[in-house]
C-alpha cells in the first residue's frame, strides 16, 4: 500500500497504518503497523500553476516499488487533517494515470470531502478522476 504524507484515514489500526507516520499521534504505534510506503505530500496548490515536478517523487517511488504495491490511498484534492491542504487537480490526474500504467488500484478517501463538501458530489469530480475504490464511511451519516 502507498499513501501520502500529511494524510489521515482514521483511527482503527488498518486506517492508522496508512496515515502520515510522523505527523500524528499514530507515530506512537510504529512497530505494530504493517509497513507502507509514503510519498511526499503534493506541494502545488489548487490555485497555482501546475508544476510537473510535483508528481516526480510519487512517480519515482511508484516505479521503484510497482511490483510490490497493490493500491494507493489518498484524500482527493483536500488533505483535511493534514492542515486543510488543497492541492492541484493535476496531481490527482497524474496519480490516476500512474496507477493505470502500473495496474495499481486507486482508493480515494472521500469521508471528509464527499457529498458536496467541495462543491462537487465527490472531490474526484473536480479532476474528472474515477477511483477504483471509494471510502465514504461516516460521511454517509454526516450528510445535512
Amino acid at each position: 500500500m502507498r499513501s501520502l504524507r500529511h494524510g489521515y484515514h482514521g483511527d482503527t489500526f488498518g486506517a492508522m497504518s496508512v496515515c502520515d507516520p510522523d505527523n500524528s499521534v499514530h507515530r506512537l504505534y510504529q512497530g505494530i503497523f504493517i509497513k507502507h510506503l509514503f510519498a511526499p505530500a503534493p506541494q502545488c496548490r489548487f490555485e497555482q500553476e501546475w508544476n510537473e515536478q510535483d508528481i516526480a517523487p510519487f512517480a519515482a517511488l511508484l516505479q521503484q516499488h510497482a511490483g510490490k504495491v497493490a493500491a494507493v490511498i489518498l484524500e482527493p484534492i483536500v488533505q483535511g487533517a493534514g492542515g486543510v491542504r488543497i492541492y492541484h487537480l493535476t496531481y490527482l490526474k497524474r496519480v490516476r494515470e500512474l496507477c493505470d500504467h502500473y495496474q495499481i488500484l486507486l482508493i480515494v478517501d472521500e469521508i471528509a470531502t464527499g457529498f458536496g463538501r467541495t462543491g462537487e458530489l465527490f472531490a474526484c469530480a473536480h479532476a474528472l478522476v474515477v477511483s477504483d475504490m471509494l471510502c465514504l464511511g461516516k460521511a454517509l451519516t454526516g450528510v445535512i
